[in-house]
């Protein structure tokens, strides 16, 4: 199971570990499995508006059954969440179900695109029960005891444009680089040299990138997160599906700051045998559920 983050980050949902997400605008994300062409997609939208002067939450939400009325739906209830589904009509060429859910003051419009030939099939069925399954998983951010979220695809696509600057090499050779070692000895250089402005936070920030991704490299019990909480939103690297986390650019940004030298092999090795000490030696630390 993953957590995704949807609208601006403080609503997530929960779904099966085989979806990825994209951001497709300001308030939109995209799910999708990326198996084949023309597959159907899941899109969450996030509607936020102010109540008007005089509106009760009583009148909000007859309105929205009054909604649900009128498209012939299913007016269905589940722990602070109120949502119905429709056809939509709008394409003649594709296939689209509507989810409309009232949370909070908020409405989230879901919807599943998909061709007009898959309409009916049993692909299609599982795709509206994993939705119907999400959507009863809304919740808050602030409702997860460990904010451990799967990263979007520009969150990646982040990580390995800057990876690749600064390992001035195309990304399909940064798998062979750090397998060959070339990726530390380059980090290594370049730090040893102090070869960077000091005030350029943003390159500091790449040099982070490029540890970590070394580090999950050289030892594929870490996978890359996001761990959003009271200080931001930060790709961090989890071990295995423990709550136990490292920070690669908290760890090379302020090293650089205090003007301490830096040992990236040493440093690797440090973080990888303190964090399995730290799983081995608590058999009961706490594992989640989720990304992993």
């Amino acid at each position: 199971m993953k957590v995704f983050e949807i609208g601006n980050g403080q609503t997530v949902i929960k779904g099966p570990s085989h979806y990825y997400s994209c951001s497709e605008g300001d308030s939109t994300v995209m799910l999708y499995k990326g198996e084949e062409e023309d597959e159907p997609v899941i899109r969450f939208s996030i509607i936020y508006f102010q109540r008007a002067e005089g509106i009760t939450q009583k009148d909000i939400i007859n309105d929205f059954k009054e909604k649900a009325v009128r498209q012939n739906a299913q007016f269905i209830t589940h722990i602070g969440k109120s949502f119905f589904s429709y056809d939509s009509e709008s394409q003649e060429d594709l296939y689209i179900r509507i989810f409309e859910i009232m949370y909070e003051e908020n409405i989230i419009v879901v919807s599943l695109t998909a061709t007009n030939e898959d309409k009916g099939t049993d692909k299609i069925k599982v795709y509206l029960e994993e939705i119907t399954e999400m959507i009863k998983s809304i919740d808050s951010l602030s409702s997860l005891k460990f904010p451990i979220l799967e990263p979007r695809y520009e969150d990646i696509d982040y990580l390995v444009t800057e990876v690749t600057k600064v390992l001035d090499v195309p990304g399909e050779k940064i798998a062979q680089y750090h397998e060959s070692g070339k990726s530390v000895e380059i980090l290594q250089d370049i730090l040893t040299r102090r070869d960077y402005a000091i005030n350029d936070y943003k390159y500091h920030c790449a040099l982070g990138l490029l540890f970590g991704d070394c580090l999950q490299s050289a030892n594929n019990s870490f996978h890359w997160v996001i761990v959003h909480d009271q200080y931001g939103r930060e790709l961090a690297l989890q071990y295995q599906d423990f709550a136990l986390q490292c920070f690669p650019i908290s760890m090379i940004t302020k090293r650089i700051e205090d003007e301490v030298e830096i040992n990236v092999t040493q440093l690797m090795d440090e973080v990888i045998t303190h964090i399995e000490s730290e799983s081995d030696k608590d058999k009961g630390f706490t594992r989640i559920e989720h990304n992993f």
